[in-house]
């Protein structure tokens, strides 16, 4: 088996020392068998850079190359004003997205550090705080697009619940509008390396576009609370609200259509693990949607409280 992939691991050592005109001293593969498979390349002179295959379907759809490109260079805009994350290299034109045997890739400068499966209650007020400068950044929305619309597949059986909550999410697709920001919209914990316990660093821009600022702080917010791993912590919770209000001197405002909203990213995410037969996230992806559920009227007392101060 490993003679059989050795040629493929030689061609790719060829085009990186192409592309970088420096020699190849290791290649280590960082998360095989996921969505965007991931390599570390160590040059000779001791630069790393990880390279990321692009699918073009994730969670947001089918995606064109504009789109990918569009998205890296909010994150290069990003890492200009905020320094909180490393741009994709460019290419020439201000293209980053290479296309190698029908495969996208991008080259990011490698992030020394760690990703966390559950996050300290500083940490979460710290990624609030980060996620409101993110926001008052106001990165150009003209590029950029707004979530689609959710449409699970009607032959799976799903709980009705996520049926009815599709269709709340629909019918209010452009329900404050005017108040959209651009943002990175992906920010689970997998997303956000921590160079220490306090620096934070955001990866993955290939979802950003438009999002009610309030919608993309309860999902935060609810990450930080270990929503995805079936688990509620709500002191963690509140911390990124409170870190959030903390750096931008208020909460977004809130109203019910709003909470109804939160749920769109999470169907979004079962509409594609639903429609790729990934049937172990689904069961952790519909004991989040029934979490978040039973935790609905918490969350926005909490978030009472909070706004309060």
């Amino acid at each position: 088996m490993a003679n059989q992939q050795l040629p493929l691991f030689c061609q790719q050592r060829d085009l990186f020392e192409h592309l970088f005109l420096q020699r190849v001293v290791a290649l280590k593969t960082l998360n095989p068998g996921v969505t965007h498979p991931t390599q570390l390349i160590t040059f000779a002179n001791g630069s790393r850079w990880v390279t990321k295959t692009v699918s073009q379907e994730n969670w947001l759809g089918v995606r064109r190359k504009d789109d990918i490109e569009v998205a890296e260079q909010l994150g290069r805009l990003v890492e200009k004003k905020m320094h909180i994350t490393y741009a994709a290299r460019s290419w020439g034109q201000q293209r980053r997205l290479l296309t190698v045997d029908k495969r996208w890739m991008l080259f990011i400068p490698y992030c020394k550090g760690e990703t966390l499966e559950y996050c300290s209650r500083q940490q979460a007020f710290r990624l609030g705080g980060l996620l409101a400068a993110l926001h008052q950044l106001l990165l150009p929305k003209d590029q950029a697009k707004p979530l689609p619309m959710v449409k699970l597949p009607v032959a799976c059986e799903l709980p009705s619940f996520c049926f009815e909550q599709m269709n709340r999410c629909n019918d209010n697709y452009w329900y404050q509008a005017e108040h959209w920001v651009t943002s990175h919209r992906d920010m689970h914990l997998a997303n956000i390396i921590w160079r220490t316990n306090k620096t934070p660093y955001l990866i993955d821009w290939e979802s950003s576009g438009l999002i009610h600022p309030f919608v993309e702080l309860i999902g935060l917010a609810l990450n930080c609370a270990g929503l995805a791993k079936g688990r509620f912590n709500s002191g963690h919770f509140s911390a990124s609200l409170a870190g959030y209000q903390a750096v931008a001197g208020y909460l977004p405002a809130e109203s019910p259509i709003l909470w109804q909203l939160c749920y769109q990213s999470w169907l979004l995410w079962l509409s594609y693990i639903v429609k790729a037969g990934q049937n172990a996230e689904l069961h952790h992806t519909l004991q989040a949607i029934a979490l978040l559920r039973k935790r609905m009227l918490s969350l926005q007392a909490a978030y009472h409280v909070v706004s309060r101060r």
